[in-house]
């Protein structure tokens, strides 16, 4: 059997809605088990998926989470970088509509059609200082095309993590990291030409046990 890269696209997928997250997750986990690579591109709410099963997330208003007008109002008012469809997906529900599906469909469009990136910001003692900016790779999707012997290893504590520092100018361009034992991080400041980030994961480093069992 050939081992497909899946995609899917689900508009909300509240982790106990039969037609949402149950399903999303239960898909996704047996596409996983047969072998495939599974990613969920959702709206809010977002589901609780597997481990191994990557959630991209696109951030809409939300505002059936509330049928309060004050509430819906403050969403669209602290949405940054508010586009036409957030002005659109607001005034059809104050008209009776359910727009959410076709708004979704919009920024699933968009980001599926600019190729953009997710990435890490960790507040840990080591990232906070290089503000690195985490872009996570699988192992088999990373090829290095310099001397793996121009680089020293770097490893403390757990030594789960390994930091590896260019030898000449003591560059970290990137390493295997603690969190994603199955890929590398990239760190974008090194990228020539880096791609678009459609969002920031603010992870906190700091109370790394506690925090990773929440991803």
């Amino acid at each position: 059997m050939q081992k497909l890269n899946i995609a899917i696209l689900s508009y909300r997928s509240a982790e106990f809605g039969g037609g949402q997250g149950v399903y999303v997750k239960d898909i996704s986990k047996a596409l996983q088990t047969a072998g495939h690579n599974v990613d969920v591109i959702s709206g809010p709410p977002y589901p609780n998926l597997d481990n191994g099963i990557k959630l991209i997330k696109l951030p809409g208003l939300n505002l059936f989470e509330t049928f309060s007008f004050k509430d819906r109002l403050k969403k669209i008012y602290k949405k940054r970088n508010k586009s036409l469809s957030d002005y659109y997906e607001f005034i059809s529900v104050l008209l009776g509509g359910f727009p959410e599906p076709k708004t979704f469909g919009y920024r699933a469009n968009k980001f599926l059609s600019e190729n953009k990136v997710e990435i890490w910001k960790c507040n840990c003692s080591i990232c906070n200082m290089y503000d690195y900016q985490h872009l996570f790779v699988k192992h088999e999707d990373f090829t290095l095309l310099g001397d793996r012997d121009d680089l020293v290893t770097y490893t403390f504590g757990t030594q789960n993590a390994k930091h590896l520092f260019c030898k000449a100018c003591g560059i970290k361009s990137y390493y295997q990291p603690r969190s994603h034992p199955e890929m590398y991080s990239i760190n974008l400041r090194c990228v020539k030409n880096p791609p678009d980030v459609y969002n920031v994961v603010e992870f906190d480093g700091i109370n790394f046990e506690d925090s990773i069992k929440e991803i």
